[in-house]
């Protein structure tokens, strides 16, 4: 099962101030799920019941699937909307994966549902001290993480949702060669909407979600 991202384009950011540990902790703010507000599964698709009704819903998943001793990775960013009860489905034609993790994100409000299959617990991560880089000047805000290969959905509720699958060493990573972690703006992430380009700065109430395929673990951070 594959679900592809469209063109991708690179932006060197020739100088970035990182985020200090004690601010970051400023920025991240948890967020607790509404009452009322939760994923269930069935076999081929995942649905999700207390968002806006009529309102736009903001799907990000990754799955594994083992076949014949091969891991085969695969991902998923798409919006929907919720009918007049406040739900919504998202149909996945080849079988939810029984191992994968799906966030459902409410569009205007930025609230958030998190699940998995029966049987299956992803992996979670915080998205700490450092993982953030605030672009000096008109430079844009970057992510700056320890993996390999990262899904990223960034939503601005009542604006926007963008999203990118970034590989360290491909067209889209903007590290050098010696550094530890790879380096992407904000800007460069495309968009799930038509007609609302990616912001270059981070700002208040923006979710951030980032995920790691290999591991199966996810971040999810909300700018405070």
């Amino acid at each position: 099962m594959k679900f592809g991202m469209s063109q991708r384009a690179l932006w060197t950011v020739a100088a970035l101030l990182v985020i200090a540990p004690a601010a970051l902790a400023r920025l991240a703010t948890a967020q607790q799920v509404p009452a009322g507000l939760s994923l269930s599964f069935t076999g081929q698709a995942v649905q999700v019941q207390g968002m806006t009704p009529g309102g736009t819903v903001v799907w990000f998943g990754i799955g594994r699937e083992v076949v014949e001793y091969s891991a085969i990775q695969s991902q998923r960013q798409q919006t929907t909307v919720a009918d007049a009860q406040g739900q919504a489905a998202l149909a996945v034609a080849d079988g939810v994966p029984a191992q994968s993790v799906w966030v459902a994100v409410d569009l205007k409000t930025g609230a958030y549902a998190q699940g998995s299959p029966a049987g299956f617990a992803a992996g979670r991560y915080e998205l700490g001290g450092g993982a953030l880089g605030l672009g000096s000047g008109a430079l844009p805000d970057q992510l700056l993480d320890r993996s390999d290969f990262v899904h990223l959905l960034l939503v601005r509720p009542g604006k926007g949702a963008w999203a990118l699958t970034v590989g360290r060493g491909g067209a889209d990573d903007e590290s050098s060669p010696g550094d530890a972690r790879l380096k992407v703006s904000f800007d460069k992430l495309e968009p799930m909407l038509p007609g609302v380009a990616a912001p270059a700065k981070l700002s208040a109430k923006d979710l951030l979600l980032v995920a790691h395929p290999r591991t199966m673990e996810l971040g999810i951070l909300t700018v405070g």
